[in-house]
């Protein structure tokens, strides 16, 4: 092997361990080994990080009560007593939009979060979840944002911009943020990736062309998998939804999954993801995942920094993690005109450049790819 894959700290050992919604004997078993050797004070801060304190909390509460001291122990119920009331609100105001999306007849669907929570955890309450991610087609933008802001929500910074600079935002962006009072967070998808790909284009086709519920699963989990290999999985809960996934629907039934992501040009996304699955929490793992990351440097490189990064997280706004980011996630497509919009995307104006006082006019835009390394430096240093 070319290039080594580091190994796993009793820390982060302990805390995907602990991240599972429910244990059996064996792995109660385990982690009472590992208690002795895991730093508590560096587990707090992976579990912190991860956000996985729902799990963690139920589980220490439920098989190692005496593990942490009051104080700590507090601080995850509180967590978890937190989540519960985000995760509810959020729930109630789900239904209700997704009953008046019905009635005016616009088409959306919901990502992750609560669909997943349900799926995977049998508890909304055990999946950590501070939005809702909604999927429409780019025709209803116009009607979904009239939709969203008649219950309340706001999207200050997108509706600023003018006509023309929200066309030019759609195309390095794939998404808009909306808030409501009580501090509901939705972002309102128009394509799954910052730039369309094989996978977002079959996925979304996966939810509004009606497919079998198996073909979906299948598009369903490679998108997990490119959600979280991209950003080289500096959340740790990613990771489990993709575990659970793999364990509940494709642990003996693999075949179709694996022959669709050599299609959509995904296996290198596939294998990172289920390796790192493997390592993490023992996910049984094909032959034929095995094989492509013997033979896959890439892929061997990817897994190795995001087991960094799942070790000792890096600030994800430090210039160090954007560089490895950006590094990892262009050799993380296998098709060269997907590594080429990889790199050209992040040259593209964002809404931090419309507001900037250097902000260029619609019909010289292009000029932001040439300005995007003196923009950085000036927004990096020289505004601080």
């Amino acid at each position: 092997m070319l290039y080594t894959i580091p190994s796993m700290t009793p820390e982060l050992k302990f805390a995907a361990l602990l991240s599972r919604p429910k244990l059996c004997e064996t792995q109660i078993a385990a982690g009472r080994s590992l208690i002795h050797a895991v730093d508590l004070s560096k587990f707090k801060r992976l579990v912190s990080h991860h956000r996985i304190w729902p799990c963690v909390y139920r589980n220490i509460n439920d098989y190692f009560p005496d593990l942490l001291t009051e104080p700590a122990l507090s601080f995850l119920k509180e967590k978890y007593q937190r989540n519960l009331r985000q995760t509810q609100r959020t729930f109630e105001t789900c239904g209700k939009l997704l009953r008046r999306f019905k009635e005016l007849q616009v088409d959306v669907k919901v990502l992750k979060g609560m669909p997943l929570a349900f799926k995977l955890y049998g508890d909304i309450s055990k999946r950590h979840s501070n939005d809702l991610d909604l999927i429409i087609p780019d025709t209803e933008l116009n009607q979904a944002h009239a939709i969203l802001t008649s219950f309340g929500f706001q999207c200050t910074e997108f509706e600023a911009l003018t006509k023309a600079q929200k066309s030019i935002y759609f195309e390095a962006h794939k998404d808009i943020a909306y808030y409501d009072e009580a501090g509901t967070f939705i972002e309102l998808h128009v394509r799954l990736s910052a730039f369309p790909t094989k996978l977002s284009n079959h996925y979304v086709q996966s939810f509004f062309n009606n497919p079998s519920i198996s073909q979906h699963q299948e598009a369903e989990l490679i998108y997990l998998c490119l959600h979280g290999s991209h950003t080289l999985f500096h959340r740790l809960k990613w990771l489990v939804d993709i575990a659970l996934y793999i364990e509940q629907e494709f642990s003996d039934n693999s075949k179709q999954l694996i022959k669709l992501s050599s299609q959509l040009e995904a296996m290198r996304i596939l294998t990172v993801s289920w390796v790192l699955a493997n390592i993490l929490f023992g996910t049984k793992i094909p032959n034929e995942i095995s094989s492509f990351r013997r033979r896959d440097l890439a892929a061997r490189i990817i897994i190795s920094k995001c087991l960094k990064q799942l070790n000792n997280p890096k600030p994800i706004k430090s210039l160090r993690f954007k560089l490895e980011r950006f590094f990892c996630e262009f050799l993380l497509y296998q098709n060269n005109s997907e590594k080429i919009a990889a790199i050209s995307h992040k040259l593209k104006p964002s809404t931090l450049d419309f507001r900037s006082p250097l902000t260029i006019p619609s019909n010289l835009s292009f000029l932001y790819y040439l300005l995007r390394p003196f923009l950085f430096l000036y927004r990096r240093w020289l505004t601080k």
